[in-house]
């Protein structure tokens, strides 16, 4: 990008910002290329660790343990792509599909994310009868609530262990 390009995304409910664009814009010599497009929400990394966590590890050390040449999770994750996220590219004359593009799951949306780990589950019980734990929308909430039981827990038991050690009761 050159030193006066501007890039970012642009809140058309933002008065002032679209007026900030425009005055930008209007101070362009030449010929500009402008690409608006609705931001959409990509798959979100919350989805990723869980991607990457809970079925990608899984079924690299399935395979692994199967003599499979798949042994890292990143390896499950190329197999995965491969399988799932491949687009055939056709001739538009004839139809006759005359290669392939990979995809990525940075392409997708939260909602193709889903879907494309709900296939690569499927696909994996299936194939390998491997099961996956359920994604949960709840487990940072749910860590939270453990750690501040076992900051509790340890709390009171450093407590108890100074009553006994100093002879102190409540």
């Amino acid at each position: 990008m050159g030193k006066h390009d501007w890039h970012g995304f642009l809140n058309c409910n933002d008065v002032d910002l679209l007026r900030r664009f425009y005055g930008w814009l209007g101070r362009q010599d030449g010929v500009v290329e402008v690409t608006v497009k609705r931001r959409r929400n990509t798959r979100s990394l919350q989805q990723l660790r869980w991607y990457f966590a809970c079925i990608c590890t899984q079924l690299a050390e399935y395979l692994s343990e199967q003599d499979y040449e798949v042994t890292t999770p990143e390896d499950a994750h190329e197999l995965l792509k491969d399988k799932f996220l491949k687009r055939p590219i056709p001739d538009p004359r004839t139809g006759e599909v005359i290669g392939h593009v990979e995809g990525s799951t940075g392409d997708l949306d939260t909602a193709g994310m889903a879907d494309y780990c709900e296939r690569c589950r499927a696909w994996m019980l299936d194939f390998f009868g491997i099961v996956t734990a359920d994604p949960d929308p709840a487990w940072r909430e749910k860590k939270q609530v453990k750690q501040r039981q076992l900051t509790a827990a340890n709390a009171a038991e450093r407590e108890d262990s100074y009553e006994y050690r100093s002879g102190i009761s409540k």
